[in-house]
């Protein structure tokens, strides 16, 4: 089969080309796998800080000013 080339608005090439590059992406992405050391790795279960609210880890307790931020830190 033999397709024609048409002339199409510039926002429309570069689209296509961004939408041919995510499915090659994608594609590339479908190709790895898990080797049967990494899929049979048990993890340890997660400790949490607040129970079933706030795991172990780093946390960034950020907002607008007097909304209460040091009043949940001082009761967690």
């Amino acid at each position: 089969m033999r397709y024609e080339q048409v002339s199409v608005p510039k926002e429309v090439a570069e689209f296509l080309e961004e939408n041919r590059k995510r499915a090659q992406a994608q594609a590339r992405q479908d190709k790895r796998h898990l080797s049967r050391s990494e899929f049979e790795t048990v993890l340890p279960p997660i400790r949490f800080v607040i129970s079933q609210l706030l795991p172990h880890g780093l946390h960034v307790l950020a907002g607008a000013p007097k909304v209460g931020k040091s009043w949940l830190s001082l009761v967690a």
